[in-house]
């Protein structure tokens, strides 16, 4: 619901607030999931497809850094750096 209303109040484009959203709500609640537990490729492939959508290419390079360290321990988001 409360990326419902950002979403709706955002005065920029969709895709932005939607970015927002995914880099500030969503990806931060991945932090310290094992990169190798049953299940983790699986959420990283339908967020990698979601974030692909939302056309930003900063925050794709992001989760795709966090992504690669998180195959040999455990997934860290540090943001993006805009």
């Amino acid at each position: 619901q409360a990326i419902k209303k950002y979403v709706g109040c955002y005065p920029g484009k969709f895709n932005d607030a939607l970015s927002d959203q995914i880099e500030m709500k969503i990806l931060p609640k991945l932090n310290g999931l094992d990169g190798q537990a049953t299940g983790f490729n699986e959420v990283i492939n339908i967020l990698e497809g979601v974030i692909a959508g939302v056309e930003d290419q900063e925050l794709f390079d992001a989760f795709a850094q966090a992504c690669r360290e998180a195959a040999d321990s455990f997934f860290k988001w540090r943001g993006v750096m805009r």
